[in-house]
């Protein structure tokens, strides 16, 4: 069992439960429920950045580009950006194509939260 953190649709507040591996059912609120019945929502709460050119193949689109005016090198550093929350999509929603485009790029990405991070590399510092 995991204690989890819950956006059902149409409900503005995080619901706090517990997951059930083995059954795959969400306890909340003292009821079960099957955890593919859930209708879920985005839980984001903060903001969400993503690291530019972290595919090889964007940072060789753009690369010709890097060596001009005005950044006349490549980055050294992550080049960060924020993502808009018209680009969250929840679960089973449909993606809208921007005008004038018959397809999109799809790529994985990681995400972490980084609240919960900096509470365990706190820990960690505390106990050497």
């Amino acid at each position: 069992m995991s204690n989890i953190q819950v956006k059902l649709k149409g409900i503005k507040q995080l619901k706090h439960g517990q997951y059930h591996q083995k059954q795959q059912e969400v306890t909340i609120n003292q009821q079960n429920y099957a955890f593919n019945q859930l209708n879920l929502d985005n839980p984001i709460t903060g903001q969400i950045y993503g690291t530019a050119l972290n595919y090889k193949g964007e940072y060789e689109a753009l690369e010709s580009e890097m060596n001009e005016d005005p950044y006349k090198a490549p980055p050294k550093a992550p080049i960060l950006y924020i993502k808009p929350v018209n680009t969250f999509s929840s679960d089973g929603m449909p993606v809208p194509l921007p005008k004038g485009h018959d397809e999109l790029q799809v790529g994985a990405a990681l995400g972490l939260d980084l609240r919960h991070l900096a509470h365990v590399e706190q820990t960690m510092n505390e106990y050497g």
